[in-house]
C-alpha cells in the first residue's frame, strides 16, 4: 500500500470527528440557549421577589367570637396611613363599625393587625364589600376590595 492512500478506516475517521465537532457545537447552542432561558427567568423572578418585598398586602374578615373587624397586614411591609372605605358595611344594612377616630392608622407592621369592635344586628340581604387603601414602599393609595362574611 501506498502511503498516499485513503483507507476506508481513514473515511470512517474524518467522519467521525467532523460528526463530533457537529454535535458539540449543536449541543453547545442548545445549552447556551436554555442557559439564557433559565437566567431570564432568575432575574424576572428576582425582580418580583424584590417588587413584593416592597409591598404590604393588608386582609380584613370579621371575628365572630369577639365581634371585631380584623385588618392584617399579610405583606412583606409596613403598611402606612391605613384607610377604610366601609362601602354597604353600614348602620343601613345593620352593621355597626366602632372604629373611633382610629384611621387613618398610621403604622401596620407585617403579621401585625388591627381590632376594630362591630356588631351585626340585623340580616345583611348582600356579601359586603370594604375597600381597603394603605401606602408603602411600592406607592401611595394601594387598594384592595375585600368581602367580608359576616354569617
Amino acid at each position: 500500500m501506498n502511503s498516499m492512500e485513503i483507507e476506508l478506516s481513514d473515511i470512517l475517521s474524518i467522519a467521525a470527528i467532523i460528526g463530533s465537532i457537529y454535535t458539540y457545537f449543536r449541543t453547545k447552542k442548545k445549552i447556551d440557549k436554555q442557559q439564557l432561558a433559565i437566567n431570564e427567568y432568575t432575574i424576572e423572578k428576582n425582580k418580583k421577589e424584590k417588587q413584593e418585598s416592597l409591598r404590604a398586602n393588608l386582609r380584613a374578615f370579621r371575628d365572630k367570637g369577639q365581634n371585631r373587624l380584623v385588618i392584617q397586614n399579610i405583606g412583606q411591609n409596613t403598611a402606612r396611613n391605613i384607610r377604610i372605605e366601609y362601602n354597604n358595611l353600614n348602620q343601613e344594612n345593620g352593621f355597626f363599625v366602632f372604629d373611633y377616630g382610629k384611621f387613618p392608622y398610621p403604622i401596620l407592621n407585617p403579621a401585625d393587625d388591627i381590632k376594630i369592635q362591630c356588631q351585626l344586628c340585623a340580616q345583611v340581604k348582600s356579601i359586603p364589600i370594604i375597600t381597603l387603601i394603605w401606602d408603602d414602599e411600592s406607592g401611595n393609595n394601594q387598594k384592595k376590595e375585600q368581602p367580608i362574611d359576616l354569617n
